[in-house]
C-alpha cells in the first residue's frame, strides 16, 4: 500500500497476558509500531510489557500526557525503556482529550497547567531531546526547571519523539520539532491541510519535511455483517469520543457541526443510543473504516492515499472480545504469509 502499519490498543480492555500475545502477533505479522493509549493508567508501563514480549516491533505510547508528567521523568522512563527494548522504543506525547466528559467533571484531574499549549510543548520537547542527549546537567526554562540532570543511560540513537497533532498550531509544531506527527479523527481535506502546515514550518526552520513520519488514526472494526460492523463502530466512536467537547469540535470542524448538535440534543435528554445512531454515514466513512475484511482492506488505501507515511489501524470489535479485534486486525492488514521477509 506503500505505508508502514502501526496499531493502537486499549490497555483497560485487555489482560497483561493478552498484551503479551498481541505484541509477539505484532512482531510475526511484520507491524511497524505497537502503540499503547493512556487513559487513567501510566502508558509507559505497557510499552514496557510490549517491548519486552516482542523482539522486532517498536513501542511507544499514543499519547502519553504531558502535563502530568515533568519532562525529566519522561526523559528517564525513556532512557530505560530504551535499554530494555533495545533501541525499539518511541516517545508520543500530546496534550489528550483534557476537556471534561459531561457537566460536573474535572478538566485535568493533576491540577497542572494547561495555557499556553505551543510554547509548553515546544520547551519540553527540548527539554526531553537535551536531557536524552546528555548535553545539560540544568534546565531553566520558562515553564520547566531542573538542575543535576544524569541519566545513567544514554542512548546510542536519538529516541524519536511523536507529537499528537489535532490542529493547525500543533501540526506546524510538529513541523519544527517532531519526529513525527500523529492525527486522529480528522477527515482527508483536514489531513493534507495538517500535512502542508507541518512541512511548511519543517521548511521554515531547516528541517526537511520527509523526515517527519506522517501518521494518522483510523478506527477499525471488521466483522462479516457490514450493518453489525457500522453500528458497533458507532457506539465505540460516540463513547467515550463524542461525549467529550474535544472531538465534538473535531468532528464539527470536519463538516458535520449538524450531526454534533443532533448529538448534543440526545446527552441532553440522556438518549445515549439515539446519540450514537446520530453520527452519519459520511462522518464515519471521514475518519473509519468499518465492513467486511475485504472491503475495508481496499477502502484502507485511500486513507494512505491522504500522503500518509503510516497509518495506526485502531481496532475495536463488533462483539464484546477487544483481544480478538486486535488479532484479526493483523490478520486481516498483516498476513503473515506476505508481512514476513
Amino acid at each position: 500500500m506503500g505505508a508502514t502499519f502501526s496499531m493502537l490498543y486499549l490497555p483497560d480492555v485487555v489482560s497483561p497476558d493478552q498484551v503479551r500475545r498481541l505484541a509477539g502477533a505484532a512482531d510475526e505479522h511484520g507491524l511497524d509500531i505497537l502503540f499503547s493509549a493512556e487513559d487513567n493508567y501510566d502508558s509507559f508501563v505497557y510499552d514496557q510489557l510490549a517491548g519486552s514480549a516482542s523482539t522486532r516491533i517498536r513501542v511507544g505510547s499514543g499519547v502519553a500526557r504531558f502535563y502530568k508528567r515533568h519532562p525529566l521523568l519522561v526523559a528517564e522512563a525513556a532512557a530505560a525503556l530504551d535499554q530494555i527494548t533495545g533501541g525499539r522504543f518511541v516517545i508520543g506525547i500530546g496534550s489528550g482529550a483534557v476537556k471534561p466528559a459531561g457537566p460536573g467533571a474535572e478538566v485535568n484531574r493533576w491540577d497542572t497547567g494547561e495555557g499556553n499549549l505551543i510554547e509548553r510543548l515546544d520547551e519540553y520537547i527540548r527539554f526531553v531531546r537535551l536531557a536524552l542527549g546528555g548535553e545539560t546537567r540544568e534546565f531553566r526554562g520558562t515553564f520547566y526547571r531542573a538542575r543535576d540532570i544524569r541519566l545513567h543511560h544514554i542512548p546510542e540513537d536519538p529516541i524519536p519523539i511523536y507529537l499528537a497533532a489535532g490542529g493547525p498550531r500543533l501540526s506546524r509544531l510538529a513541523g519544527r520539532v517532531a519526529d513525527g506527527m500523529l492525527m486522529a479523527f480528522v477527515d482527508e481535506a483536514r489531513t493534507r491541510r495538517f500535512i502542508d502546515l507541518m512541512r511548511e514550518a519543517a521548511l521554515a526552520v531547516n528541517r526537511d519535511p520527509n523526515d517527519i513520519e506522517v501518521m494518522a488514526l483510523v478506527p477499525i472494526c471488521i466483522d462479516g455483517d457490514r450493518e453489525r460492523a457500522r453500528s458497533a463502530l458507532r457506539h465505540h466512536l460516540f463513547f467515550p469520543y463524542l461525549m467529550r467537547p474535544h472531538y465534538q469540535q473535531q468532528f464539527a470542524e470536519n463538516g458535520f457541526a449538524d450531526a454534533v448538535e443532533l448529538i448534543k440534543e440526545h446527552l441532553e435528554q440522556n438518549d445515549l443510543e439515539g446519540a450514537a445512531r446520530a453520527i452519519p454515514d459520511a462522518a464515519l466513512d471521514a475518519i473509519a473504516v468499518a465492513g467486511e475484511p475485504g472491503a475495508c482492506v481496499e477502502r484502507l488505501q485511500s486513507f494512505v492515499d491522504r500522503g500518509l507515511t503510516s497509518v495506526i489501524l485502531y481496532p475495536f470489535p463488533a462483539g464484546d472480545d477487544w483481544s480478538g479485534a486486535y488479532l484479526d486486525a493483523l490478520d486481516v492488514f498483516l498476513p503473515v504469509t506476505t508481512a514476513r521477509s
